[in-house]
């Protein structure tokens, strides 16, 4: 996904996209996991789950969200 340079958008001069599926996608893009990777370390049993909601067409829990996000915040801290 392309990222938009920007002056006023989220401090870091990009602007993301605006559906949490799609920058949660491009969050595990640019930690460089695989959609079974993902699975495997959140504990999703389904890899079409994943792929849904990253297209924005299936809605994942608050609890889920934060996981998905320790998962990728981990992974890029390595």
């Amino acid at each position: 996904m392309n990222k938009i340079t920007c002056d006023k958008c989220n401090g870091d001069g990009e602007m993301y996209p605006a559906k949490i599926g799609d920058w949660f996608k491009q969050w595990r893009n640019k930690v460089g996991l695989t959609q079974t990777e993902v699975c495997e370390k959140a504990g999703i049993s389904s890899i079409t789950q994943l792929s849904r909601f990253e297209h924005n067409s299936f809605p994942f829990s608050e609890a889920r969200l934060r996981k998905l996000a320790d998962v990728y915040r981990n992974t890029s801290e390595k």
